[in-house]
């Protein structure tokens, strides 16, 4: 376990700026902060192959030259996020997060706000990527708060009790995937 931890100022020539979770390491995060890293890939935090929790996290300030500015989320990975805040990441897809290759991420009372990309702001969807958000927030991420590419297997996102700005239509599925948008969701 990873308690009362603040991994910042960190930079990686490849992936994992701030730190990355790979080949089935499964560990708990809580009360961690992880700001101001950089990397090609997951310029905060790297989820590979791993399913582990994170609960009462920030992850602000941190920067991808590639995917993943705040949280790059990539094959076979099922990590659960809860209470989370991602703010003012970057990257060229996925600001907030990239979900990249089959993965299936759970996401409760998670604000993803202020992060910017060239696709996805807030969260990048790639080869069947679905993640689950339940009483979360996406606001103020630029282009799009969420976005599936066009050139990979379809994905799927499901959200209930949610604010997203512009509602649906703040999600660009470029037609190559499912919202299932149910009950509970605002935009407000």
């Amino acid at each position: 376990n990873i308690v009362n931890v603040e991994i910042s100022e960190n930079s990686a020539g490849a992936d994992g700026g701030g730190a990355q979770f790979f080949s089935y390491s499964n560990p708990s995060l809580s009360n961690v902060t992880i700001a101001n890293n950089s990397a090609r890939n997951a310029g905060g935090i790297g989820i590979i192959l791993s399913n582990p929790n994170l609960e009462n996290v920030t992850i602000k300030g941190n920067s991808a030259s590639e995917s993943g500015g705040g949280v790059w989320i990539r094959w076979l990975s099922n990590p659960s996020l809860e209470n989370i805040i991602i703010t003012e990441n970057t990257a060229v897809q996925g600001g907030g997060i990239q979900c990249i290759s089959d993965v299936f991420p759970i996401l409760i009372n998670v604000t993803i706000a202020g992060n910017s990309a060239t696709q996805g702001g807030g969260i990048h969807c790639k080869n069947n990527s679905n993640p689950n958000l339940l009483n979360s927030i996406l606001w103020n991420n630029l282009p799009q708060e969420i976005y599936f590419q066009d050139d990979s297997d379809p994905d799927s996102i499901t959200i209930s009790f949610s604010d997203i700005q512009g509602g649906e239509s703040g999600i660009l599925t470029n037609n190559n995937g499912i919202v299932n948008w149910l009950e509970g969701n605002i935009d407000a």
